[in-house]
């Protein structure tokens, strides 16, 4: 899965798990902006759709956990909004990835009593609360208009129950949408087996109905709650997935013609010369330190 279920990220990513040390926080800060003017952040898309980015708004989707949303990378992407768009939303995907953390328990026997879904959506808010803390410097970088919403701020509100209730429907009645789905909740299940170890059949599928519950919600709100945010464009660095695609093509792009167009993103380094390499390494050196790893 491209974009969904990405908190088992923080499992791999180094970088981020320094981020969470508040000791060298400020330090990093400072290291991050110098670094990232050596990252040069590409939008993927054709020229002439890009000259519509200057009096358009920006939808820049942040999933809780990702290392493309933390730092350096973080900081790049933010500059290159700033630079290109006329204003931005930042969506934080924060209560949406409890099913995330809830399918990364499954592999921990000292979780697996932990069945309460109330449980991991509020562990999921406070590592957004703390995503917060660690980026609000960065965000705060931004000269053009900016707003953060929180998906946790649109749970169990009418209309957040109403878009989850259609797209359940559209699950059910819609075979394109649900094949979709199917296609996405499997990819993630295969590569999260191979990475963490074969589950259990009964915890496998547990496993994967988290994961249909989790595209069935981001799907709802896609449809339904994204367009009153009303960006003409979404951005994330990898793009949609194919059962967001699915439903963006079926129930968005006739409706709001002009919203949500699909913006992912490409990473290239640039060339920096010796003395700022040399400095690079110094300043790494001497803000590594023992740290521990993000641990549920």
């Amino acid at each position: 899965m491209q974009r969904s279920l990405s908190l088992d990220s923080f499992f791999s990513s180094k970088k981020s798990h320094l981020l969470h040390q508040k000791n060298v926080y400020p330090a990093l800060q400072d290291q991050h902006r110098r670094e990232s003017s050596n990252k040069r952040v590409l939008f993927k898309c054709s020229p002439p759709e890009k000259l519509n980015f200057k009096c358009s708004k920006a939808q820049l989707t942040i999933s809780v956990g990702q290392p493309q949303h933390e730092g350096k990378l973080f900081l790049a992407t933010l500059m290159a909004v700033n630079a290109n768009f006329d204003s931005v939303v930042l969506m934080i995907d924060d209560s949406i990835q409890a099913r995330t953390l809830a399918i990364l328990a499954l592999h921990d026997p000292l979780q697996l009593k932990t069945d309460s879904l109330e449980y991991w959506i509020q562990k999921a808010i406070r590592l957004g609360d703390d995503w917060l803390k660690r980026n609000e410097k960065f965000c705060q970088q931004l000269t053009i208009p900016y707003e953060i919403v929180r998906w946790s701020s649109w749970v169990n509100t009418q209309k957040f129950n109403a878009a989850v209730k259609f797209s359940t429907f559209k699950f059910i009645v819609n075979d394109s949408f649900n094949k979709a789905i199917n296609d996405v909740a499997k990819e993630f299940i295969d590569r999260h087996e191979k990475r963490y170890g074969m589950l259990s059949p009964s915890l496998h599928k547990k496993a994967k109905n988290y994961c249909i519950d989790y595209l069935i919600e981001e799907c709802g709100v896609m449809m339904h709650l994204w367009p009153t945010l009303n960006c003409q464009y979404e951005i994330y660095p990898t793009g949609r997935n194919k059962a967001m695609d699915v439903a963006y093509e079926l129930w968005i792009k006739n409706t709001y013609p002009r919203l949500l167009t699909s913006i992912s993103l490409k990473f290239k380094r640039e060339k920096i010369s010796p003395q700022e390499k040399s400095d690079k390494k110094e300043s790494v050196v001497s803000l590594l330190h023992p740290h521990s790893s993000f641990k549920l």
